[in-house]
């Protein structure tokens, strides 16, 4: 990736690209509110992801296997979307906690009847490894082990992904055998990777999740496999402009399988509409709690009005509902 002229930013301690200069130039990024080389490079990572196919790489992604009789009920529990799928089915999700916050926001694959992969982002690891563990304890039959250090994702993304995966991989990525929100084990070049049919940018693409040890092997049967079609790199620059620039029915006259995009904002309202009914819950059970008369006094810097107007309805008051939009 420095090769390839990467510029790197950082998250959770990985150095992750934010864009990609010119091969070979140094990582050179500047402090600046102008517009730095950073977004003319940006912008011509995007165009390329929408109109061809780029890599991305999302090595950053932490990697948590749970397994066991009881790991189905376990995530079941934790989870805002039900888990209880086919094997080799996708399910994206928030996780909440009682009160309804937002705990974390994970991808989940069943990998086997009784195994799953969670995938989550680099700033969420520690927290969601001990969320997990913390849950794990007397739930029955289930281990929960981080494997991150075992994967790394490469992301090949952009209406002529498929074309590229094809040239170098055996499996069948057509719609009917490797639908949207599907996991399968594919052959590609030498090695063998998990990829997933999701889709962060609005266009068809595919996660692949490699073991570490193979994956040069992989990147570069992919940048030769797709040399011809103008296979390039992209960044998290451009991966945030792209699913920003998402809007529903846009992608459909972009390409016909652009439904990948809708399809992910089903899901991401499914779910958020049970984070939405479980926040209400929980500021419902908040605005009626009983505070007790001694947690305010002189000295509190929460006053009584405040206390009286936003924890406990008030009548002929209207209260505003800080998620009332849900």
């Amino acid at each position: 990736m420095a090769a390839a002229g990467a510029n790197f930013g950082e998250s959770a301690g990985w150095e992750r690209v934010q864009w990609f200069g010119a091969p070979g130039s140094p990582n050179e990024n500047h402090a600046t509110f102008g517009r730095d080389e950073w977004f003319e490079r940006s912008g011509a990572e995007h165009t390329a992801t929408r109109s061809g196919v780029t890599l991305f790489d999302q090595s950053s992604f932490a990697h948590i296997m749970v397994q066991g009789p009881d790991a189905l009920a376990l995530l079941q529990r934790l989870s805002t979307n039900d888990v209880n799928v086919a094997v080799g089915r996708i399910v994206y999700m928030p996780w909440l906690n009682e009160r309804g916050g937002m705990e974390s926001d994970v991808t989940i694959a069943r990998t086997a009847d009784e195994e799953f992969l969670v995938v989550t982002a680099a700033v969420q690891r520690t927290r969601d490894l001990a969320w997990l563990r913390l849950h794990a304890k007397g739930a029955g039959h289930v281990s929960v082990a981080d494997v991150s250090s075992g994967y790394t994702t490469l992301s090949v993304m952009g209406p002529r992904s498929r074309e590229l995966l094809e040239r170098v991989s055996p499996a069948d990525f057509s719609n009917v055998a490797f639908p949207f929100a599907t996991a399968r084990e594919i052959e590609i070049g030498y090695s063998l990777a998990l990829a997933f049919r999701m889709s962060f940018v609005g266009e068809l693409g595919w996660e692949l999740h490699i073991p570490t040890e193979q994956t040069l092997g992989v990147y570069d049967a992919l940048m030769a496999g797709g040399a011809d079609l103008g296979v390039g790199h992209a960044g998290y620059v451009a991966l945030n402009t792209l699913r920003l620039d998402v809007l529903p029915g846009k992608g459909a006259a972009r390409q016909p399988e652009a439904r990948d995009c809708h399809e992910r904002q089903i899901s991401v309202t499914t779910a958020s509409t049970r984070v939405c009914e479980s926040i209400r819950e929980g500021s419902q059970r908040v605005r009626n709690a009983k505070v007790p008369e001694n947690v305010f006094n002189s000295s509190s810097r929460v006053s009584q009005t405040s206390q009286s107007s936003w924890l406990i309805p008030s009548a002929g008051k209207r209260r505003m509902d800080p998620y009332s939009r849900c």
